[in-house]
């Protein structure tokens, strides 16, 4: 079986990508400076001689024509003629560059004529001719030949004021081989320098940016190990600090889940162990012991399978909830009537006072029988931990389209550092390090699975020896 193929580290990528950015520049340069560059000139040439030719045809009745040719010819180094193309006879004409233009004869500007106006007005070519004096040879150095001279001609038809006027332009294309030759040593040396450099840095980016990169995937693997406490440092890089930030957070978070794990799988497993050892041990005295089968006896054996019954219920209610394997059935009810009937429900069962503050009905568009459960979690949780008082206060508030449920309790409150962890299953609070003997532990662990699941708004407001207040919001109805 062929092994696959190890992919390259993101610091050799990263350099490699360097690299070949500069050799596409390099490569572009020489392209552009060297073997194009004719063509570019070419294309230069004919684009100037073209507008020039506008520019004639549209000053052609202007008294000064004869200035704006001598200009075009001194700075542009193009020869101008203004031609009847009746007789052919030439009205206006200026050499450039000091040389005799190449539509001196009639033919020639007669075969213009002919082709502008088979070209519905423009005729643009390029012509060729030899080099004077090219066949000689001569001792020395000598420059290497440059084949045929080229000239670009335009002829454009225009009407004036006097008629209509041929305007006939022709430009030399100087020869560029020299100017390549000297591009071309000094590219070489560009090119060198260039690419050592490009090197150099492509070295020295790849180190600086992969290296903070590479420290976190280190620190990365020690976490994979199960090493909460690793620090991934920082880069120097705001995209970099950014991640180590959060892989630290993460790192702690996961640490605080391990923690509660492990205190989930031991309070679980003595709360599983404590009424089974009652069960057993009553069940036992009853088989061996004559006359303990008594109705107290039994009502232990069956409030401890009760309490059992209930644990094994939260934690299966609670693994539910957090895979949401099972869809909400929304209805529209009346909230504060079933807070109303929650309350009753649990003023049966304790003394402890239980008051209801409202002042309207609110309906919300939830699930009844969970949202039930979440205020029947949230009172028994305040009635475990309220003060002397022994006094649980409901509130109901609608307003801005929304239903805001606390429950307040006069007990010893919750450190601001602990507010953010009740929420997990199990979890102790170390000023009142106790569970209330008659609850499972995993009630707020429920509650928050359950508002979660709606949607809703909730968290708790508690200073030391204040009390707590626990909250939660739904939109109405």
């Amino acid at each position: 079986m062929k092994s696959k193929r190890r992919p390259l580290s993101i610091k050799w990528k990263f350099f490699l990508s360097l690299l070949l950015f500069a050799g596409v520049l390099l490569l572009l340069l020489w392209l552009l400076q060297v073997v194009f560059l004719e063509s570019f000139y070419k294309f230069y040439k004919t684009r100037e001689i073209r507008r020039t030719a506008e520019v004639v045809a549209e000053n052609i009745d202007d008294g000064q024509i004869g200035s704006l040719l001598e200009q075009i010819s001194r700075q542009q180094g193009i020869s101008a003629a203004i031609v009847d193309p009746q007789d052919m006879t030439v009205l206006r004409r200026q050499e450039g560059l000091g040389r005799e233009a190449d539509f001196a004869s009639q033919e020639q500007l007669q075969l213009c004529y002919e082709k502008a106006w088979e070209n519905g007005g423009t005729y643009l070519a390029q012509k060729q001719g030899s080099v004077p004096g090219k066949e000689h040879h001569f001792s020395g150095w000598v420059p290497p030949g440059q084949g045929m001279l080229e000239t670009i001609l335009c002829a454009t038809l225009v009407d004036s004021q006097q008629g209509e006027r041929l305007v006939v332009l022709t430009s030399q294309i100087t020869p560029v081989g020299s100017t390549v030759e000297a591009l071309r040593a000094e590219l070489v040396c560009i090119s060198a320098i260039l690419l050592v450099f490009a090197l150099v840095l492509a070295l020295w980016v790849s180190r600086k940016v992969t290296g903070p990169i590479v420290r976190i995937n280190q620190a990365a693997k020690e976490l994979g190990k199960g090493r909460f406490d690793v620090n991934f440092g920082s880069g120097g890089y705001r995209e970099i600090d950014e991640l180590s930030a959060t892989m630290t957070e993460a790192a702690e978070a996961l640490g605080r889940q391990d923690h509660l794990r492990r205190e989930l799988l031991a309070n679980v497993s003595h709360d599983l162990r404590t009424p089974l050892t009652m069960i057993i041990g009553y069940a036992e005295a009853i088989r061996d012991l004559p006359g303990e089968d008594t109705p107290e006896n039994l009502q232990v054996i069956a409030d401890e399978a009760t309490r059992l019954s209930e644990l094994v219920t939260d934690l299966l209610d609670l693994s539910k909830l957090q895979a949401q394997v099972e869809p909400l059935q929304r209805q529209r009810f009346c909230l504060t009537d079933s807070i109303q009937s929650t309350l009753d429900r649990l003023q049966k069962m304790s003394s402890i006072q239980l008051c209801f503050h409202w002042q309207q009905e609110a309906w919300v568009q939830a699930d009844e029988l969970r949202l039930s459960q979440v205020v029947y979690n949230l009172v028994g949780n305040a009635m475990a931990h309220t003060g002397a008082d022994r006094r649980v206060d409901v509130i109901q508030t609608v307003g801005d389209g929304r239903v805001r449920i606390q429950v307040r309790d006069t007990g010893e409150g919750i450190p601001p550092e602990e507010q953010d962890l009740i929420w997990e299953r199990y979890y102790k609070n170390s000023k009142n390090n106790h569970r209330p003997g008659s609850g499972t532990g995993l009630g707020l662990a429920i509650a928050k699975a359950v508002l979660e699941q709606h949607g809703a708004q909730f968290g708790v407001k508690s200073r030391p020896k204040q009390g707590s207040t626990f909250w939660f919001e739904l939109p109405c109805a």
